[in-house]
């Protein structure tokens, strides 16, 4: 029973990646692709010319990260080929996870080091604008106030 559910587990988080690894990809190569739609909604409260100060940092992040997606889809196809294959090789599977775990953690790694210089290109109010959303878009109201909810 335990291994059902963790067979479970692991297809799902597999399929949650590959749906978020897929819609990084159409959104990076989809047609008057705009980098900074990438990044949190937070940037597009920037005034247009600080965006545009900005961007040359957004494209240099996916020119970055390009290659690395690409290792991204090759690991995992590599893990649904060793979910699929017959007769099962759970070594295999294992084998194909840990190559896609050490690709997504490269490329987390390459992320975060693109976050952190674009960050340190911001003004300390801009900064503290970022800090204060807590990395989380605001969707309703403005910054600092409750949402609006309708009854």
């Amino acid at each position: 029973m335990k291994s059902k559910w963790m067979a479970i587990a692991l297809i799902g988080s597999l399929a949650l990646n590959l749906a978020l690894v897929g819609f990084m990809v159409g959104r990076a190569t989809s047609p008057g692709f705009d980098p900074a739609r990438a990044f949190p909604r937070w940037v597009k409260t920037l005034p247009e010319p600080r965006r545009d100060q900005l961007r040359p940092l957004i494209r240099e992040h996916f020119r970055t990260i390009r290659p690395q997606l690409a290792e991204m889809r090759s690991a995992q196809r590599a893990v649904n080929h060793a979910i699929t294959a017959e007769p099962f090789d759970a070594e295999a599977l294992s084998a194909a996870l840990a190559q896609m775990r050490k690709v997504q953690q490269s490329t987390f790694a390459s992320t975060d080091r693109s976050f952190a210089s674009f960050v340190g290109n911001l003004s300390q109010a801009e900064r503290q604008a970022l800090a204060s959303r807590g990395h989380r878009p605001e969707r309703f109201g403005e910054p600092g106030k409750p949402p609006h909810r309708q009854p």
